[in-house]
Order: C-alpha cells, then sequence, then structure tokens
C-alpha cells in the first residue's frame, strides 16, 4: 500500500496504514526530545576567522592612571579606537591591582557636577573614544596594593561579544602627557 501522510514535520512513505500511528508517534518524541532551533536572541555565535571580535577591533592609544596617595579611589583614562565597521560595546573592566573597577562618567547639571555609573559604553564603527574628554573614566577602587606612580597596571576591559582586551595603563603622577621616547 502506498500512504503518504504529513505528520510532525516528517512525510512517512509506503508505510501499511497499522504501522502510521506508532511511526508518528516516534517522530513527535524524537522531535521533542531534539534541542530547539537557535533564535536570534540567542547569546552570539563564536567569531569566525573572517569575523573579528569587539576586543580585536578596539585599538588602545592612550591609556593611563591618575595617581594619587593614601589608597584613595583613582580614575583610569583612555582613547578607545573602534577600527571596524561595527560598533563595539565595552561592558565592564577588571584589574587585579584593585578590587573593584567600574564605568563611570562625570556629569555636570546645572551647578552640580556628579560622578554616575554606566553599565556600557557603545563605540561606533570607525569612531574614536577620548574617555577623559567625555568626562567618561575607569573608577578605581580599593588598591590591592600601594601603586608605583611611574608604573603601570594591567586593566582588562570587557566587551559585549564576550571577548576581553588586557591593557597596560601607565600611572602618572598627572593628566600631563609622559616625556616621548
Amino acid at each position: 500500500m502506498n500512504v503518504k501522510t504529513r505528520d510532525c514535520g516528517t512525510v512517512i512513505d509506503r508505510v501499511p496504514p497499522h504501522a502510521l500511528l506508532g511511526a508518528s508517534a516516534l517522530v513527535c518524541a524524537a522531535l521533542s526530545l531534539s534541542p530547539p532551533p537557535a533564535s536570534s536572541a540567542a547569546a552570539p555565535s563564536p567569531p569566525t576567522r573572517a569575523q573579528a571580535t569587539q576586543a580585536q577591533a578596539a585599538q588602545i592609544k592612550v591609556a593611563w592612571v591618575r595617581w594619587l596617595p593614601g589608597g584613595v579611589p583613582l580614575a583610569g583614562y583612555a582613547t578607545l579606537a573602534n577600527v571596524s565597521g561595527q560598533s563595539i560595546v565595552l561592558t565592564s573592566a577588571t584589574s587585579a591591582a584593585f578590587h573593584d573597577v567600574s564605568l563611570h562618567q562625570t556629569v555636570q547639571t546645572g551647578g552640580t557636577v556628579r560622578m554616575s555609573p554606566l553599565d556600557r559604553i557603545a563605540i561606533a564603527p570607525h569612531a574614536v573614544l577620548d574617555f577623559e574628554a567625555r568626562g567618561i573614566h575607569l573608577m578605581l577602587m580599593q588598591p590591592r596594593a600601594a601603586l608605583d606612580p611611574n608604573g603601570a597596571i594591567s586593566i582588562i576591559l570587557h566587551f559585549a561579544d564576550g571577548s576581553s582586551l588586557t591593557v597596560p595603563f601607565q600611572v602618572r603622577t598627572s593628566a600631563a602627557a609622559p616625556p616621548s621616547d
């Protein structure tokens, strides 16, 4: 007997009618055990070789920390360039030198200046973001040890696609540019 029927998205051909019920049940059971297809809301897939990560698209031109004595909170600044054709999003930063590192922006409203935490910093394609000029900075809290005012510390920048970039931040006693080599 030649019977065609569609059940659970599967075509069953040349199956005797008495076997259709059992076969349909098996097909439906197998489909329900399969993992659901990936949706557009799922986590981003790992980048291919042709597709750069956000960390690879980020280029740091200047990275420094303003040194202050006494273990008080410090600020870290950087000039970050997005050299890709896609937006990149900085979501956080960490450092072994500090217990807490967070993204902040200094905002002036009327005559009041305050710091506000930022959840993320988006950088448009082929754009350069100078943290200091926009009031954006890394707030570095609770140093784990005394910093060398002429040394460097590593800060890891974390991006929305899960990639990260370790950046050496120069420690300076002022905002002045370091002497050129």
